[in-house]
């Protein structure tokens, strides 16, 4: 709300029309995302569990709460994720001097993000209770949250290599070993970023319906969890 009430001022103060700063924009996105997301677990806590817990009714839907908590059990991720992105796409590419690689791709990849946030039901897959119609739809919506994912990676390693060439690399790969590794500041996002396209993929193969369903209740969920949060998301943080 603050964020929102700030913008309003913004606009009153001359700046009527103008496109809003990069910075501003995508952290916008990134708290309008978190608070549509944390419908769902608000909506199951006020309304169902704990009227429960306080003997006001007397009985639960677990197949429904369970929908209301993954509705925002998966975005929480992208909170965390979000603003590692910012990092990624505007102070990163600064640090191994460059610019960041498109402001517009960079806005579409936030909004994309805000669209595309009921993906939850894909940890129901085996559900019973679910129609499978609705798990299709979620499980074509994973897929599709999974582009924002893949044009991140072709922005920030677009602006890296023109960081790296801007260096003195040449060659297809040559680059690479331009960019400031000594800086940890850099070193950490890089490393944080080999480890998120691992856990994007693997985040990839539990969106496929029948490929879930085999490394459902695996230690392989927890494995792309830790690739995409405990590893990219923690190291991103403790270089910035």
């Amino acid at each position: 709300l603050n964020m929102m009430l700030t913008l309003r001022e913004w606009r009153r103060d001359g700046n009527e029309g103008r496109r809003i700063p990069l910075l501003g924009f995508v952290s916008l996105m990134t708290y309008l995302m978190w608070f549509l997301a944390s419908l769902g677990i608000a909506i199951e806590v006020l309304a169902f569990i704990l009227p429960w817990s306080l003997g006001l009714t007397t009985y639960v839907d677990p197949q429904f709460t369970r929908t209301l908590f993954w509705f925002t059990g998966h975005p929480i991720v992208y909170f965390w994720l979000l603003p590692v992105y910012i990092s990624w796409y505007l102070f990163l590419p600064r640090h191994v001097g460059a610019r960041t690689y498109s402001d517009g791709l960079t806005r579409m990849v936030f909004i994309a993000f805000l669209l595309l946030i009921p993906v939850g039901v894909h940890h129901q897959f085996t559900d019973p209770g679910i129609p499978f119609s609705s798990k299709t739809i979620m499980w074509l919506l994973t897929f599709a949250i999974f582009y924002p994912s893949m044009v991140t990676a072709f922005s920030v390693v677009s602006s890296l290599e023109a960081g790296g060439r801007a260096r003195g690399g040449r060659g297809w790969f040559g680059w690479i070993w331009k960019l400031p590794w000594g800086d940890p500041i850099v070193a950490g996002q890089l490393l944080a970023g080999l480890a998120f396209m691992l856990g994007g993929a693997s985040g990839l193969i539990n969106a496929s319906y029948t490929v879930n369903v085999n490394v459902h209740n695996t230690a392989f969920i927890p494995g792309h969890f830790h690739l995409t949060v405990g590893t990219a998301v923690a190291l991103s943080i403790m270089a910035m």
